[in-house]
């Protein structure tokens, strides 16, 4: 008697070969008067019977193995599983079209699954089923993971188009993508703390802020001013006792102090600038706790760029004086960087002997002083050296919270650190010139363009919302409390009410340094097990050094895993 050979897989082989003897075409070898003619034209054997749901035929055994049990039951027939059928029990085997057992399809029954139930959105060809019995997607397209934006997707790996948070609609954050393709990471002020809002303007633009807590002294064209609590959050308000400061022509625009009664203030005199370009004269006033005292600089600055020291009788002052120069074309007005220091008892030049452009100065200590322009220059005590620096932009601005913590800004966007060793560059998100940079520690760091803020957080820059009534941002001032934006046309300044100094660190996702400890967030030991990996913001949000798919936390993260 002839036998149908079916190929199949080798754990299916016995259910194969019984189905094989059962149903195949041998069954119909003779004919016999015990035989029986089917409606497709096939003859089933003497013991057999027609089946019209397999169109084979079906012996007295496998009905009896079906005996009381329903259609798609399990049975088994001659020690093999099967599943009932039509009253008969007939072997499981990959390929009969009948997904039974462990496989996931057989042929056209997908379980009636489709692209969609793997998280695909476009199916370019429908969901198969492969030999062995297991499903094929290779003709579905778009999942969350496989780095396109598809159509229900906010993200896929990035942000969309490298939004900043400010792009999406709010406040402040790290734009991530979460393993659903959502935005994830950014916040709005008000979901945080109903008063984290900026302020109202002043009703003065300012130019330089130094203090901390709630002593806090500002300084500004024919301004001299004191903060007080007097309002909600506190206003600033006129100095004692200092009528100079209404003179015409006079800028303060530079401030620094020890205490509450030792604060310096330096500013220029420029009432004769236009009729004697180099007739310009240079102030210096003290507060001593309960008035102004003003005297002279004894040096004529044009511009004063900053002020900054280590004690009362260690105070520096940078700046340029202008000099007329003969050149073969006529006189030319130039102007020349120079450091004045003041010892306790007189102000006199600091030596600058350095070739670069200098613009802004500033030193964790006497023996060690920076200068920024069109390079970085240290001052180790002795003399003035140009350093090594990753980039060739003009820098505007420096500013550090030790010897092995400074940043320098400038044009094109950067930002490099100085970590004790050397300048690294730092990626800021943006190609506007940097003008300002402050903070009040390590963990708390803040950089200004003219329309923009900045905010160091997890190693990566976070873009915050800014107010539009100050005019073109001019500078930033970071205190512990409070962040002060300096403007064209006034000031405003944003409590942080959760900044309380009072350790724990009890918010660990805030962006902030709450407890004032120079560690922020993740970084901070005490909200160690508490932060969580994001895995597609580009920033080390656990501080355990490891970014995104880099970090063991993200090994399931669908644009971590190897496709």
């Amino acid at each position: 008697m002839g036998l149908t050979v079916t190929k199949c897989p080798a754990t299916m082989r016995v259910g194969c070969v019984l189905a094989a003897l059962l149903m195949g075409t041998g069954f119909g070898g003779c004919l016999t008067p015990q035989s029986t003619s089917c409606s497709d034209g096939r003859v089933c054997p003497a013991g057999s019977s027609c089946d019209a749901v397999t169109h084979g035929c079906v012996t007295q055994a496998q009905r009896t193995a079906c005996a009381g049990l329903s259609n798609g039951d399990t049975c088994t027939l001659t020690a093999a599983p099967g599943t009932c059928l039509d009253g008969a029990c007939h072997p499981n085997f990959c390929g009969d079209d009948l997904r039974t057992g462990a496989e996931q399809c057989d042929g056209n029954d997908l379980a009636g699954k489709t692209c969609a139930a793997f998280g695909y959105f476009q199916p370019t060809k429908p969901l198969a089923c492969r030999a062995d019995c297991t499903f094929d997607a290779s003709g579905c397209m778009g999942v969350c993971g496989d780095g396109v934006v598809n159509d229900h997707e906010q993200c896929d790996g990035t942000p969309r188009d490298s939004k900043t948070c400010l792009d999406l609609g709010y406040n402040q954050g790290l734009p991530g993508c979460s393993a659903l393709c959502t935005i994830e990471g950014c916040t709005t002020f008000a979901s945080r703390e109903a008063d984290l809002i900026w302020s109202a303007p002043s009703e003065y633009p300012l130019l330089d802020i130094w203090g901390h807590d709630n002593t806090l002294f500002a300084v500004g064209i024919n301004h001299l001013m004191q903060w007080s609590q007097a309002g909600f959050g506190g206003i600033w308000e006129w100095g004692d006792n200092a009528s100079f400061q209404e003179e015409l022509g006079l800028e303060w625009t530079a401030v620094w102090g020890t205490s509450a009664t030792d604060v310096y203030a330096a500013g220029s005199d420029t009432s004769a600038f236009f009729s004697d370009p180099t007739a310009v004269s240079n102030r210096i006033a003290h507060w001593d706790g309960s008035a102004w005292s003003d005297t002279t600089l004894g040096v004529s600055l044009a511009v004063v760029n900053g002020m900054w020291g280590f004690s009362s009788a260690d105070i520096y002052v940078s700046g340029k004086f202008s000099q007329i120069e003969n050149e073969p074309g006529g006189a030319v007005l130039e102007q020349v960087a120079t450091i004045l220091h003041w010892d306790g008892h007189s102000w006199s030049p600091f030596p600058l002997s350095t070739t670069a452009e200098v613009n802004a100065e500033w030193g964790s200590g006497a023996q060690n002083i920076f200068a920024v322009g069109t390079s970085v220059s240290h001052w180790d005590g002795h003399t003035w050296s140009l350093m090594t620096v990753p980039t060739s932009d003009f820098l505007d601005s420096i500013w550090g919270s030790g010897a092995n913590d400074a940043y320098a800004v400038g044009r094109n966007g950067t930002i490099i650190h100085w970590d004790g060793s050397s300048w690294n560059k730092m990626e800021s998100g943006t190609t506007d010139e940097l003008t300002s940079v402050s903070g009040s520690g390590a963990g708390d760091v803040f950089v200004q363009s003219r329309n923009a803020l900045l905010h160091l957080r997890d190693g990566a820059w976070e873009r915050l919302s800014t107010p539009t009534n100050i005019g073109t941002l001019t500078g930033v001032r970071a205190t512990a409390e409070r962040i002060f934006l300096l403007g064209s046309s006034s000031e405003a300044h944003l409590e942080r009410t959760t900044v309380t100094c009072v350790g724990p660190e009890q918010l660990c996702d805030d962006g902030w340094d709450n407890d004032c400890d120079g560690l922020a967030d993740g970084a901070d030991p005490d909200c160690a097990g508490h932060v969580i990996e994001r895995c597609a913001n580009g920033a080390d949000d656990d501080h355990n050094g490891l970014i995104d798919c880099a970090d063991p936390a993200c090994v399931s993260f669908p644009n971590c895993i190897t496709r």
